[in-house]
């Protein structure tokens, strides 16, 4: 199996870019996401469905969610609503598909410590 390639960001912040300029020149057209993640579930989604959309959206590390992101939260809260309504039912190939779901948006421990997002900034008068 191929090696992921390494988030630009990530380069970034190794310093990986000014060791290798061509790497970054090579990436210079890649897309930004600034379309911030909807706040609501889709209303086509059933009750069970929003409620495991609203878990899943909470479980994935702040500052991770986009808007093009929509499509694979749906994909996982309607598994995720699946397991939850029968775990013990649910088949090995559908499990599976869940932990790969869960996995893409950075909710295993292994997959979580493969993201790098920006720190919100603190204002002068924020509350400590």
């Amino acid at each position: 199996m191929a090696k992921q390639r390494t988030p630009t960001n990530v380069l970034t912040m190794k310093g990986a870019l000014k060791k290798n300029p061509a790497r970054g020149r090579a990436r210079a057209g890649e897309p930004t996401e600034l379309d911030p993640f909807p706040k609501a579930a889709p209303r086509y989604l059933n009750a069970n469905q929003k409620r495991a959309w609203a878990k899943v959206v909470k479980m994935v590390p702040a500052g991770v969610l986009k808007a093009s992101d929509v499509v694979v939260v749906e994909i996982t809260a309607c598994l995720y609503a699946e397991f939850v309504a029968a775990p013990m039912l649910m088949e090995t190939p559908r499990v599976a598909q869940l932990r790969i779901a869960l996995g893409a948006l950075g909710c295993t421990p292994a997959d979580r410590s493969k993201l790098s997002v920006d720190k919100p900034r603190r204002g002068e008068f924020d509350d400590v």
